[in-house]
């Protein structure tokens, strides 16, 4: 929830803030979104090496809640300090909310498995598409609940007091991370390492051996590239005529549009989630 939470403020908020900090063309604030994208895929797969390493999986959640914070102190920066926005801070801002998020997302998906076979459950398909459902209804409940927060703010406050909520957020998750850990640390006669047998489960991968020694895996990796610009294509269509759409009715666009507009497509898009599960 958190990190859909944040990346809602920021798709919300962000180019308000750097129309005040400087004059931008459509392209260059474009760019400057895609920083934050681009670092969540770079740092996703290095969060995925690493939480096959790291026992306690709350640590990458940690790191994710720390680096979110470190954005949101410098791209306002927070009433606390006194340093004018700037356009270099709101850059390395993005490429810090991409590793945090990617963080946060890994972090907890991993951490919330390992708690499940923990629970007694079974390391299947199906486990895995119930944690899998809740987590995307909770991302999305973030999704939405980001916008509407940023958006109502930034009518009353400038970014930097908007920005000031979800700053002292990160600072309440670490304590509750840290403190949580803590616990489980004192009580880790209750929290032996467990073992799982899977091996009335295992899955014969010779299939998979074949499809890369015949290269049908190439096959795979194009289908996705194509899947992942049919789906852009989808979200930056639909959100632009409903834009359109929006002022052909009468209403103003503003952050209060915009933040409702993004809030309605998120919990759309978190429906067709669900449903898959």
């Amino acid at each position: 929830m958190n990190a859909g939470a944040l990346i809602g403020f920021n798709t919300t908020t962000l180019e308000l803030h750097l129309e005040d900090i400087t004059e931008l063309s459509a392209s260059m604030v474009g760019l400057i979104f895609l920083i934050s994208g681009v670092s969540l895929v770079a740092f996703n797969h290095i969060w995925e090496h690493l939480a096959h390493k790291i026992n306690n999986k709350f640590t990458i959640s940690l790191i994710g809640c720390l680096s979110a914070l470190i954005c949101l102190t410098i791209i306002g920066p927070i009433p606390m300090i006194e340093i004018e926005p700037q356009l270099y801070l709101v850059i390395i801002s993005q490429v810090l909310l991409g590793l945090g998020i990617s963080a946060l997302l890994v972090g907890t998906f991993a951490q919330g498995t390992r708690e499940t076979v923990r629970g007694g459950f079974i390391e299947c398909s199906s486990t895995t598409a119930v944690l899998s459902s809740l987590f995307t209804t909770f991302e999305a409940l973030g999704d939405a609940f980001g916008p509407v927060v940023g958006g109502t703010l930034m009518e009353s406050f400038d970014y930097s007091w908007s920005s000031f909520p979800f700053f002292a957020f990160q600072l309440f998750l670490m304590g509750a991370i840290i403190i949580y850990c803590l616990w489980r640390e004192y009580n880790k006669d209750n929290q032996d390492d467990f073992v799982v047998d899977n091996s009335i489960y295992h899955v014969d991968n010779s299939d998979d051996v074949k499809m890369r020694q015949t290269g049908n895996l190439w096959l795979v990796i194009v289908s996705q590239i194509l899947l992942g610009l049919g789906i852009s294509s989808l979200l930056i269509g639909t959100i632009a005529q409903s834009t359109r759409e929006t002022m052909r009715a009468g209403f103003v666009v503003n952050t209060s549009t915009t933040a409702i507009l993004t809030s309605l497509l998120t919990t759309s898009e978190s429906l067709g989630f669900v449903s898959l599960y």
